[in-house]
């Protein structure tokens, strides 16, 4: 690190970022995002940034990057702008979430271990692993990643509601197994016609289990009556939003 600029990669591309605790969120220039074909999604509607020079802007959207610091892969969250003094800045959001120490007499940055204890975490964001088609009014499974941690857990699954409002694509809350940084969740595309879900794009909140709250609603020790599969079937979408 020298001053306040850190060497770091993103997307496998080196670059010299700004890291600036005064900045609330971590920004990337329009020009450079184009530069490192990254998907840009409008997620920005309500936000206005004051910047630097007391001038107010309105972000263009957002976009995932893959950081590098110190061989530590971050994914996380920055927001685009059209003009930028910087084409990457490190803002506080991105400090924040790692638990950046910037230790300014060796000009010398540190993050807390990306592998960290459950109880450390409340809830974390889940990404697409990989770019998805969804048919027509189908319900489909997809991978997904986040935060990693040290074991495997129970998790329970939050969807993004803008997927829902703007999309209509609805992820149900579910309860699921989060092995590492990966787990896989159900999507359900509600219109006629098909739906992407773009590789890096948010698509929910994974909180961790408390399986004190779980409760048994009906004796299973009694065998179950088998139920005969029918090739007609209907999903009721509402029931599981």
């Amino acid at each position: 690190m020298t001053g306040n600029h850190l060497e770091v990669i993103v997307d496998n591309k080196p670059i010299r970022a700004l890291v600036d605790s005064g900045a609330s969120f971590s920004i990337i220039s329009d020009r450079y995002r184009r530069y490192l074909k990254k998907v840009m999604f409008s997620e920005t509607k309500n936000v206005v940034l004051k910047v630097a020079n007391g001038s107010f802007v309105r972000p263009m959207g957002k976009c995932m990057l893959r950081v590098i610091i110190n061989s530590r892969e971050l994914l996380f969250e920055f927001v685009i702008l059209r003009h930028c003094s910087h084409d990457v800045i490190l803002g506080w959001d991105f400090l924040e979430a790692f638990q950046a120490v910037i230790d300014c007499g060796r000009s010398e940055l540190f993050l807390e271990d990306v592998c960290q204890e459950p109880s450390t975490l409340d809830s974390w964001k889940l990404y697409a692993i990989e770019d998805c088609t969804l048919e027509p009014r189908s319900l489909s499974r997809i991978a997904v990643s986040g935060c990693q941690v040290g074991r495997d857990l129970n998790v329970v699954v939050e969807g993004n509601k803008n997927l829902l409002f703007e999309r209509n694509i609805a992820i149900p809350f579910i309860l699921t197994s989060y092995n590492s940084s990966e787990s896989e969740i159900w999507v359900t595309n509600m219109q006629s016609e098909k739906r992407v879900i773009l590789k890096g794009m948010c698509v929910g909140r994974a909180e961790l289990l408390d399986e004190r709250h779980l409760c048994a609603i009906t004796d299973t020790s009694n065998h179950m009556d088998a139920l005969t599969e029918t090739t007609q079937f209907c999903i009721e979408y509402s029931l599981m939003i």
